[in-house]
């Protein structure tokens, strides 16, 4: 994901993303490690989380492409096939 924010974040893709881990200190260690540079933020309760029952998260990672209007379009896309779509 980190890849394809710098590449394409000049052109308009943001990425938020949202860590259901419980532990605050192991979250910062592997932002710090991924050297992630997008909005992040943490929903400490683990599977519990507020933030995963809404949308359904059932697995994790779990991800959902949205267009300009803030309608989901994908699910769970990776590499190549997040790129394309």
């Amino acid at each position: 994901m980190v890849k394809l924010y710098n590449k394409y974040k000049s052109k308009g893709f943001e990425v938020f993303e949202v860590s259901i881990d419980s532990k605050k200190k192991d979250w910062l260690q592997a932002v710090v490690a991924d050297k992630i540079n997008f909005t992040q933020v943490i929903d400490n309760v683990g599977w519990n989380a507020k933030t995963a029952r809404i949308y359904g998260v059932n697995a994790i990672p779990a991800s959902f492409l949205l267009n300009k209007n803030g309608e989901v379009i994908a699910t769970d896309l990776e590499g190549k096939e997040l790129e394309k779509k």
